[in-house]
């Protein structure tokens, strides 16, 4: 159950085609999975609320993990790094749960589990080929010296799911579909 070297090498436009997937099923469900749930537009913007702090979560974990493992931080990690994916992944799960709140039942479903199966198949490809993982750790001096040069580099990186996040705060402050649709777009160009 091992990711193969095409999914460690696309993750991205993996990742990008489960959201595809997801966000495709509006063409059979027009309603969004908080909606259907509750009709009530105090608890939909609290749910919201939730979704926008795990996607916010998300950008910063992700960040924080790119500006730390900077070398080798979309393929399993090397010793040297003493840096470990899990970070990067559990993120990504927040985010897949925070952009899913978007998405019709079963494009909630299909963005969760999707993104669980192929960061889990990326986890074991990780271990099995390197089970001792970040047992070592370099030097406090060029940890810091490295990180610092490292956090624009990041951001940048990272740039489409803060740009998701300040999505998000405006549409659970708006509730307005189009503006979000608009915002959600640029975030990725």
């Amino acid at each position: 159950m091992r990711a193969s070297e095409f999914e460690y090498r696309h993750q991205t436009l993996i990742h990008q085609i489960i959201i595809a997937a997801a966000f495709l099923t509006y063409l059979l469900d027009r309603d969004d999975i908080v909606w259907r749930f509750t009709h009530d537009r105090g608890l939909e913007r609290c749910l919201f609320g939730i979704a926008t702090i795990l996607i916010g979560l998300s950008a910063a974990m992700r960040t924080a993990f790119f500006a730390y493992c900077k070398e080798n931080a979309t393929r399993a990690l090397t010793k040297k790094s003493g840096c470990r994916s899990e970070a990067q992944y559990a993120g990504s799960i927040l985010y897949a749960i925070g952009l899913g709140s978007l998405a019709p039942l079963s494009g909630f479903v299909i963005l969760v589990a999707g993104e669980a199966i192929r960061l889990l198949r990326l986890a074991l490809g990780e271990y099995f080929n390197h089970p001792d993982l970040g047992l070592e750790q370099s030097s406090e001096a060029s940890f810091v010296k490295q990180t610092t040069r490292s956090w624009s580099e990041a951001v940048r990186r990272e740039v489409a799911g803060w740009g998701i996040f300040v999505t998000m705060i405006v549409f659970t402050v708006t509730l307005k579909d189009r503006l979000a649709e608009v915002m959600a777009g640029t975030s990725f160009w």
